[in-house]
Parts: C-alpha cells; sequence; structure tokens
C-alpha cells in the first residue's frame, strides 16, 4: 500500500512542478506586457555597499605581506581598508609585524593608519603600541615605519618602558641596518632598582 501511494506523489510531482514552472514564467511575462513594458523584462542586480567615494575600494580584514631589503619578512594586517589612490591605503585597527634582525621582532598596533604599497611605508596614528620580543614597550601617537630600509621612527611623546626602567621622550629611532635605538629631545630615564 505504501509503494502505491509514493508512486502516485512520484507521477504528480513528475507532471505538476513543470506545470507550475510553466505558469510562473506566463505570469511573469503577461505582468511585464500589461503594464505597458515593452522593452521586456528588465533584471537589476544590486552592487555591493560603495564607500563615500566611487573610485574608492573598501576591503575587509586586508594583509599585506613583502620583504625588506634584507629579504627578511613583514606582515601588516587590518580590520579594514579603503583604498585612497592606487598606492595608497588607509586602514583601521592595524597590527603589523617587523623582523629587525639585531634589534629582534617587532610587533606594532594601532587604531589608525595607512600604507604605501609601492614604497612599503606605513604611518600609524591614534594610539600606537610598540612592543619587541626583547622586551621593550613604546607608546606613542604617531609612528612611520619604512619596511624596506627596517626603520621605525616618530617625532611625537613617547613613554617606553624596558627591562631596566622606563624612558620618556619627545622622539625616538629605531634601525636595523645600523643597529640603533635612539630617543630624542627631552629624554628622561628612570631606572628601576632590581631586587
Amino acid at each position: 500500500m505504501a509503494k502505491y501511494k509514493t508512486s502516485r506523489v512520484v507521477t504528480a510531482l513528475k507532471w505538476g512542478l513543470p506545470v507550475i514552472i510553466l505558469l510562473l514564467i506566463a505570469i511573469t511575462l503577461g505582468a511585464t506586457f500589461l503594464n505597458g513594458n515593452e522593452d521586456g523584462v528588465r533584471i537589476s542586480f544590486m552592487d555591493e555597499e560603495k564607500s563615500t567615494s566611487d573610485s574608492a575600494t573598501r576591503m575587509i580584514k586586508p594583509h599585506f605581506r613583502g620583504l625588506t631589503e634584507k629579504n627578511r619578512p613583514f606582515t601588516v594586517t587590518a580590520d579594514e581598508a579603503l583604498q585612497i589612490d592606487a598606492d595608497n591605503v588607509k586602514l583601521s585597527n592595524i597590527y603589523a609585524d617587523i623582523n629587525l634582525e639585531k634589534n629582534g621582532n617587532f610587533f606594532l598596533r594601532s587604531n589608525e593608519g595607512k600604507i604605501n604599497v609601492k614604497t612599503s611605508r606605513l604611518e600609524l596614528f591614534d594610539d600606537v603600541d610598540i612592543h619587541s620580543d626583547t622586551g621593550y614597550e613604546i607608546h606613542t601617537t604617531k609612528v612611520f615605519v619604512d619596511m624596506k630600509k627596517e626603520e621605525i621612527y616618530g617625532n611625537e611623546r613617547v613613554d617606553a618602558k624596558a627591562t631596566l626602567g622606563s624612558i620618556s621622550a619627545n622622539g625616538f629611532f629605531i634601525s636595523s641596518p645600523d643597529k640603533i635605538l635612539r630617543f630624542n629631545d627631552n629624554v628622561k630615564v628612570i631606572i628601576e632598582e632590581r631586587p
């Protein structure tokens, strides 16, 4: 008995579905001609959300990779990016990682910034944190990073912590090729006594 019911359902669907599809096509075409649209059926596609500028491209979770002049890798990631022009990209919630050989790995984080993809220069601003795997921490408001030349520098107020104490200054410069970590202008050093 169940076999008989199943075969009736299959037969009904075999003939019923094509009839329903033909009816839907006929209704669509009929509605087109009844509304006076002689151009036929128009199908439109919605564009993805556009940014404020028609020429700008918006990217979610972009990931930039490259090599320094000494063939050491660097990466830059962000939550969101907006392409300003062919070479420049504005970034938000940025994380960067660069290996400066003798000075170790540096990990940079900031709320805002921009990268020039042609020159591999990164500008970070709005609460910038720099951490090194050798124990340094630097906090400032604006930093420039030349990934190719392996240089990190800034001319804004800097608060740094190291294993021996803390440093404050009005700028800093880190260069891997020259093996330099320098603080500039109005430098104050506090050396903490170790037990």
